[in-house]
Protein backbone atom coordinates (compact mmCIF):
# COMPACT_ATOMS: atom_id res chain seq x y z
CA UNK A 1 0.00 0.00 0.00
CA UNK A 2 2.62 2.55 1.16
CA UNK A 3 4.47 1.33 -2.05
CA UNK A 4 1.67 2.10 -4.21
CA UNK A 5 1.48 5.54 -2.77
CA UNK A 6 5.15 6.25 -3.26
CA UNK A 7 4.75 5.30 -7.18
CA UNK A 8 1.85 7.24 -7.96
CA UNK A 9 3.21 10.44 -5.88
CA UNK A 10 6.41 10.40 -7.95
CA UNK A 11 4.27 9.42 -11.50
CA UNK A 12 1.75 12.66 -10.45
CA UNK A 13 4.58 15.23 -8.83
CA UNK A 14 2.32 17.65 -10.85
CA UNK A 15 -0.86 16.79 -8.89
CA UNK A 16 0.99 16.80 -5.03
CA UNK A 17 2.71 19.86 -5.49
CA UNK A 18 -0.67 21.58 -6.33
CA UNK A 19 -2.33 19.57 -3.55
CA UNK A 20 0.76 20.52 -1.12
CA UNK A 21 0.48 23.96 -2.12
CA UNK A 22 -3.63 24.30 -1.80
CA UNK A 23 -3.34 22.80 1.86
CA UNK A 24 -0.39 25.07 3.02
CA UNK A 25 -2.44 28.36 1.53
CA UNK A 26 -5.69 27.02 3.42
CA UNK A 27 -4.08 26.26 6.69
CA UNK A 28 -2.41 30.16 6.68
CA UNK A 29 -5.46 31.20 5.62
CA UNK A 30 -7.55 29.23 8.50
CA UNK A 31 -4.35 30.60 10.85
CA UNK A 32 -4.87 34.13 9.88
CA UNK A 33 -8.97 34.09 10.16
CA UNK A 34 -8.77 31.83 13.83
CA UNK A 35 -10.17 34.31 16.30
CA UNK A 36 -8.32 33.75 19.74
CA UNK A 37 -9.79 34.99 22.64
CA UNK A 38 -7.24 33.70 25.11
CA UNK A 39 -6.61 37.59 26.80
CA UNK A 40 -10.35 38.74 26.52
Amino acid sequence: MIEWIIRRSVANRFLVMMGALFLSIWGTWTIINTPVDAFA
